[in-house]
This record gives structure tokens, sequence and C-alpha cells, in this order.
């Protein structure tokens, strides 16, 4: 299994505060299986061109030698740790390809929108990322307000990859803002599967969803981001 969206960058944003509490995920991520980890802190499109993408590499690097050694000690099987961001589309036309923003490398980038309204051209934009080069991979569409299930499937037809919450598309309560899984769960078109990745300690604190890619994503590497 690959998880393409996690805030597991220690004291990074809004997910774990500590190298400790990181390693301790990525414990669980190995005996559930997963063998790949995208750490995708948030990033704003319109400051691209200033993402700390040295400075999460060395983070990310510290997280991978703690981890290792903690997954060995345990004979569990490594979890390889790649680069990327969970980018929000504050801002229509920012380039993202070449900036290091991908989701390991590939041109697959993990992106959002606001959660308050989704902006009137969001299925352009999504188009322009595509036509670029770049396969964006929508997080969580069920919590923005204004999307339906014919969005997500327009959304699909332009090039997108959908990247939902699963637990909140069929029911369980969460922080959904759109009836797209209250009403119509079974026609929901998810091409990755995530659920709630977390501690039972560590609910309201860390905000992990671990992403099982099921289809639809093409994992290309490209020069602008290797």
């Amino acid at each position: 299994m690959i998880d393409l969206h996690t805030h597991l960058l220690p004291g990074v944003d809004d997910g774990s505060r500590t190298l400790e509490t990181s390693v301790r995920v990525l414990e669980r991520m190995a005996a559930e299986g997963v063998s790949a980890v995208a750490c995708t802190p948030h990033l704003n499109a319109s400051q691209v061109d200033e993402a700390p993408v040295e400075a999460h590499a060395r983070l990310r690097a510290a997280l991978q030698a703690a981890a290792d050694e903690s997954l060995r000690a345990l004979g569990a099987e490594p979890v390889q740790l790649v680069a990327g961001f969970e980018v929000m589309l504050d801002r229509p036309g920012c380039e993202l390809r070449g900036k290091g923003v991908s989701l390991g490398g590939s041109r697959a980038v993990l992106v959002e929108f606001p959660r308050h309204g989704l902006p009137s051209g969001a299925t352009e934009e999504l188009l322009r990322l595509r036509a670029g080069g770049m396969i964006p991979v929508v997080a969580h569409p069920e919590r923005y307000r204004g999307v339906t299930v014919d969005t997500m499937h327009v959304w699909r037809d332009v090039g997108a990859v959908i990247q939902g919450d699963a637990l909140e598309c069929f029911g369980v309560p969460g922080p959904t803002h759109n009836a797209v899984g209250r009403e119509q769960p079974a026609v929901t078109p998810l091409d990755c599967d995530p659920n709630s990745f977390m501690l039972p300690e560590w609910q309201g604190l860390l905000q992990l969803e671990r992403a099982v890619f099921v289809g639809g994503f093409d994992g290309d590497r490209h020069d602008g981001d290797s």
C-alpha cells in the first residue's frame, strides 16, 4: 500500500508535533502493510516559489533514519518516505511543474481547494494543470462546499484523480461540508480510498489520512521534480 497524503513531518503544520509521534505512526503503518508514504505538508500555490523543499528534505531524512532504526528493532519491513506537498490552489495560474512539490517526483501533485466555497474556476484550474503535464490529485473533495458527485465525475473527466475520505463518504461523522457522502456514498467516484489513521489518544490532535492507491495514478517521473 502507498500512503500519498500525510502530515508526518514533525512540527511543520497541523500534523505530528514530534519525531517520536511520527515514528509511532510509521510503526503502525508498517504493521498494516504500508510500504511507501508521501509526506505532504500544506503549501499555498501562490507561495510555490518559496516552498521549503530543502528544509523539508532534511526533516524527512531525519524521520526516515529514526523510522528505519525503530522498524529494524521491531523486525518490521521498512517504510519509504518520499517528498510531496498538499497544495492549496489559492490563486489560479500558478506553475507547479518543476517546483519540487509533486508526489515522490512523479507528475502527480496533491491539491486542495478552500473548504468554505469552491472557486468558480476550479475545474478549469484542474484542466490547466493536466494540460501542463501534471496529474492533479484532489484531496478530500467531500469537504468542499458546493461539490457534488457530478462535480467529481467532471474532474475525473478532465484528468484529475479523486482522493476522498472513505469514512466520511460512507457516513462516518467528520469535517464534511457537502452532501456527497451523506446522500450518495455508493456512487462517490473515489480513485484513492483513505481512512482516518490516528492512534486513539491522538484523536483531535493529529490530522493524518491513510490513502491507499487503487487506480488512476500515473506515477511516471519527469525531470522537473526528479
